[in-house]
């Protein structure tokens, strides 16, 4: 859904799917050079793609963090922790730990081709 959106709204060149896993704990960040857009403005963050986000991550106990500053991109970070402890509604919270860096992390770049921006 991140890479549908950024392909539909972002004019962005670059995008970044950095995966980890160290065995206990999961997490994905998809990252892209695109317009980005304002965190508060109205429909962006309920829009029906971040609406669907919140809800699977949320469905399976993750937490979802959208981080956006217009002209500079956006970037989104699921994180499925068990050990955390649970929240009514994980996905509302900014996770302030990041994910475990090791050599199980998978890196994709990928550059979009003009007729698909």
């Amino acid at each position: 859904e991140a890479v549908t959106n950024i392909e539909r709204h972002a004019k962005a060149t670059r995008v970044r799917v950095t995966w980890r896993c160290d065995g206990d704990r999961a997490a994905i960040r998809i990252t892209d050079n695109g317009v980005g857009f304002e965190m508060g403005r109205a429909g962006r963050l309920d829009s029906y793609g971040m609406l669907g986000m919140r809800e699977r991550a949320s469905s399976i106990g993750a937490t979802l963090d959208i981080h956006s500053v217009p002209g500079q991109g956006t970037s989104i970070t699921c994180v499925l922790d068990p050990n955390a402890a649970p929240t009514p509604d994980r996905t509302n919270q900014r996770s302030t730990q990041r994910p475990t860096t090791d050599a199980s992390a998978i890196r994709r770049e990928r550059v979009l081709s003009p007729n698909r921006r």
